[in-house]
């Protein structure tokens, strides 16, 4: 007998969403090159690689299941994962959520417990619909696509519980869909939606969700670059209100314990040089947006709060550091090329073997005499 824990995982067929031809309803994009800018260090190197960015599709499926954590509709006979076409199968890992587990064929998934019976929706949640990074520039860009085969119908988009929740992220759904009778499906955690027609698109902007047991390369990051003139243009009419100030020069702060440093000690000498200490989470979406458009330079770790730099100026400079065993995680670095922003890294080594959790060191006198040669205090 399984125990309870494997209870309610399934063996299930694999394939693939690009060559999932039969449910497409019609191609909004053809396939395009792009070129995917990875980062430059202290010394201005810098590599980058063409990318073929592939076609952008609606697809339909017919009595599908879907969950607000997981990216993949299920059907009787399938999972349907979208893979990035730029990095070998074996190498990705697109688990999260329902998807407990795969290969290149099969798939085990864990299904909940409770099922909801949904008429029609069009699929707007998945793999990190609660991470910033994930929502605003890989989920959201889905309803520009879109915007014109369903301007003068209604829409019931299937979204993450979390968007409800954090207000930031409705915000953005809010801005995202005016103009479109919209109607919101909020997705609860604990449940799985049968939907008899669901309606999903190819994700215009995507990287892998993760990797197994190697590091980024920048022909791993795909983007449209329409796309990313969406998002750019979500907070472009935005206008500070009376008396809101904000600094020239800012120090990306994080809370929390995960990538725990020093970052008390290498505040204290940016703010000898006129660095202000900014949680980006405690700002709404337009005044994130806002603070880094007016920002002329901006220090810090890595993590979602860069990818606000798609609202930076251009000629804006900035620097952030990442543990040197990533690799060369391009998201960042191709949010600033987009935005004209002069952005440099540097890394560390981690200190534990779960990189994205290890906590490190960053040697303080090092990190200032970097920022006097970029000429960023």
């Amino acid at each position: 007998m399984l125990s309870s824990k494997f209870k309610h995982i399934q063996l299930i067929n694999l394939q693939w969403l690009d060559l999932a031809n039969k449910h497409v309803l019609m191609e909004l994009r053809s396939k395009s090159y792009y070129q995917s800018i990875g980062h430059k260090d202290i010394n201005g190197n810098m590599v980058s690689a063409i990318v073929e960015t592939p076609e952008i599709r609606l697809y339909e499926f017919k009595s599908a299941v879907v969950t607000c954590d997981s990216s993949h509709p299920i059907t009787k006979q399938n999972i349907y994962v979208e893979r990035v076409s730029t990095i070998q199968d074996d190498l990705a890992d697109y688990r999260g959520g329902t998807l407990f587990e795969h290969s290149n064929s099969l798939a085990l998934i864990k299904k909940r417990s409770i099922q909801v019976s949904i008429e029609e929706g069009f699929f707007l949640a998945g793999n990190g619909a609660s991470n910033y990074y994930h929502w605003l520039i890989e989920i959201i860009p889905k309803i520009y696509f879109i915007k014109s085969e369903f301007q003068d119908k209604e829409i019931n988009f299937l979204v993450s519980h979390k968007v409800r929740e954090i207000k930031n992220f409705h915000e953005i759904l809010q801005k995202a869909t005016e103009g479109l009778n919209a109607q919101f499906t909020y997705m609860e955690p604990d449940k799985e939606y049968l939907v008899r027609s669901l309606i999903t698109l190819t994700t215009p902007n995507i990287l892998p969700f993760n990797l197994r047991g190697i590091g980024f390369k920048p022909q791993y990051c795909i983007f449209h670059p329409e796309a990313v003139q969406f998002i750019r243009q979500l907070a472009s009419n935005y206008q500070a209100t009376s008396g809101e100030t904000y600094s020239d020069k800012i120090f990306l702060a994080r809370r929390g314990s995960i990538r725990d440093y020093n970052q008390e000690q290498i505040f204290l000498e940016l703010k000898k040089h006129g660095y202000k200490k900014i949680f980006i989470e405690d700002y709404s979406f337009l005044e994130q947006a806002s603070i880094f458009r007016n920002a002329k330079f901006i220090v810090g770790p890595t993590g979602a709060a860069w990818t606000n730099i798609v609202f930076s100026s251009e000629g804006t400079k900035a620097f952030c550091w990442m543990a040197k065993e990533i690799g060369d995680f391009s998201a960042f670095s191709n949010l600033a090329n987009f935005a004209g922003v002069n952005l440099t890294y540097t890394y560390y080594r981690a200190s534990h073997h779960n990189t994205y959790r290890s906590n490190y060191h960053i040697d303080a006198k090092n990190l200032i005499e970097q920022l006097d040669l970029l000429k960023m205090l």
